[in-house]
């Protein structure tokens, strides 16, 4: 909760906004739960939901490898702590939190780098995925570092998403083709 605490005293965050969580998440202060996600958010004045196959939490049940996000539904905040490495399609995974996420709106991550503990998930991160990520698709970038957590170290990349294209899928640039 620290990231948010800093992004709210830098006035980035702020109640009344409106906050979708790909995960029903649980909620530490050092390793202490203090309950759930939707309970912290909803008792700071933040408008508040949650996806997860699981439906923990009251969150949407929704399978992120095969849904779609319709353009019904837009955050002005949409996290990922530590959901889309239990995801297979990264693609459609990434596409739902850019289609969910509004015009001006933020994109938050928190997942595991190269250097977190093992048996996580599928997928481990480094912010060269980030970093391209955000060019492509003409995101702000706010933060995007590495993270210690307890259990190694995180990637964090805060991105605010600057215009209502659709959603590319970055190539590398050593890798494509001149232009």
């Amino acid at each position: 909760m620290a990231l948010y605490r800093s992004l709210e005293s830098s006035g980035l965050l702020h109640p009344p906004m409106r906050v979708c969580d790909l995960g029903s998440q649980d909620v530490y202060e050092g390793s202490n739960s203090i309950g759930s996600a939707r309970d912290w958010m909803e008792k700071r004045g933040y408008g508040y939901c949650c996806i997860d196959i699981d439906g923990r939490h009251g969150a949407w049940r929704m399978d992120l490898n095969t849904a779609k996000a319709t353009g019904e539904y837009q955050f002005d905040v949409v996290t990922n702590h530590g959901t889309t490495e239990h995801v297979f399609d990264q693609a459609n995974v990434f596409c739902i939190m850019h289609d969910l996420c509004a015009l001006d709106g933020l994109m938050i991550h928190m997942v595991p780098s190269k250097r977190y503990g093992s048996s996580h998930g599928f997928y481990y991160y480094d912010k060269v995925l980030f970093r391209h990520m955000a060019a492509c698709n003409k995101y702000e970038t706010i933060k995007l570092e590495f993270t210690p957590d307890p259990n190694g170290e995180l990637v964090t990349a805060v991105f605010r998403k600057r215009t209502s294209d659709d959603f590319a899928l970055p190539i590398q640039d050593m890798y494509a083709a001149p232009t």
